[in-house]
């Protein structure tokens, strides 16, 4: 395509089929005690995540679920 005497170059994309979806990730298999009984003892949550090898972030998902449980159950 020319514009103002440049030439351009469009790129067009197609849509995805639908019959492609997402990779379900499998959940980690992590020690729950360990995590809270680390979170007990004041280690952060940087700390444990080096520790078990994860990110932090994983560490953070871990403990508000912990905390679900602890006030549902």
């Amino acid at each position: 395509m020319r514009i103002f005497g440049f030439e351009i170059q469009i790129k067009r994309y197609k849509r995805k089929p639908k019959t492609w979806k997402k990779a379900i990730k499998p959940k980690l298999n992590l020690d729950l005690d360990l995590i809270h009984q680390l979170k007990k003892e004041g280690v952060s949550n940087r700390e444990i995540a080096r520790r078990l090898g994860v990110s932090e972030g994983t560490i953070r998902n871990r403990l508000k679920e912990l905390n679900k449980e602890n006030q549902l159950g």
